[in-house]
């Protein structure tokens, strides 16, 4: 009887000692996380990285103190949509759990953004293209090399099918996405016209009068 009793806090200690660590593994990625979306934008992998980020922009960055936000202004969304004219990121909260991009004041970049909770987040250093002198450099450089800001934009665009100029202000209205849009309604609408022209052909025939 004596060991039982001996047994039964032996076990409750060995359980604790078993579920601790776990514990405190679950509340460092947590907190690693915080305010980070790392995205791996290879050569080999950027349409996977297409699909994983939430939005892609072309844009210039405000930013009043390197612990501050990051204010982008976009010049072109590639993927999702933006609410305002300005979209704003939040600097990190505890170590991220990869090399965080630069995000100077001035600059031009073109930034592949995890999105949580409707909020965009700060992006790892190779999600970010520094847009300078027409090229395109990546901030970890993950097999791109030294390309064309132009031929950059332009394959990401191919596989999104999306390039939207944002409103400068709220009383313009925004910008058309001619590929998703316009395109397509208007073939949309040219077959319906040929669709009408042939019944009225053949009506005419049935009834000539």
């Amino acid at each position: 009887m004596r060991s039982r009793k001996l047994r039964f806090p032996a076990l409750l200690i060995l359980l604790t000692a078993a579920l601790g660590p776990g514990a405190a593994v679950s509340a460092s990625r947590s907190s690693h996380a915080a305010g980070v979306t790392c995205i791996s934008v290879t050569s080999d992998g950027l349409t996977q990285a297409v699909e994983a980020s939430g939005l892609i922009l072309v844009a210039k960055v405000h930013r009043e103190s390197p612990e501050g936000p990051a204010v982008l202004e976009p010049e072109a969304i590639l993927k999702g949509s933006v609410p305002s004219t300005n979209v704003e990121v939040p600097p990190p909260v505890g170590e991220a759990p990869c090399d965080l991009a630069v995000l100077t004041d001035g600059a031009r970049a073109l930034l592949f953004l995890g999105v949580n909770d409707g909020r965009p987040e700060w992006p790892g250093a190779s999600q970010v293209f520094d847009l300078e002198d027409g090229l395109a450099l990546q901030q970890e450089d993950l097999g791109f090399g030294s390309v064309t800001e132009f031929a950059r934009i332009a394959t990401v665009r191919s596989i999104t099918g999306q390039y939207v100029v944002p409103a400068s202000d709220s009383s313009e209205g925004a910008g058309i996405d001619w590929g998703s849009t316009v395109i397509p309604i208007g073939a949309v609408l040219l077959v319906v016209f040929g669709i009408a022209l042939v019944l009225m052909r053949t009506w005419h025939r049935i009834d000539p009068s």
